[in-house]
């Protein structure tokens, strides 16, 4: 079960990370936030281009999924 949850807190931060990569390539940083602010955060950067958010909206689904499996906020 350790394992497990070791795996999801991976992939959890590795789909963090791309969403991060992938607003920087257009020119946004999100800088140093909490996971409980990150999904309003990328939100708000990408309001302004609305197919990034619209291609990132799975990845960001899918890391808050992620993160309340794990049981981080």
């Amino acid at each position: 079960m350790l394992t497990s949850r070791k795996l999801l807190h991976e992939k959890a931060i590795a789909i963090e990370s791309d969403i991060r990569g992938l607003l920087r390539k257009f020119g946004l940083k999100v800088g140093v936030i909490g996971t409980i602010v990150f999904d309003d955060r990328i939100r708000s950067l990408a309001d302004d281009i609305a197919e990034l958010l619209e291609f990132m909206e799975p990845s960001l689904s899918t890391q808050q999924k992620l993160r309340n499996i794990h049981g981080t906020p």
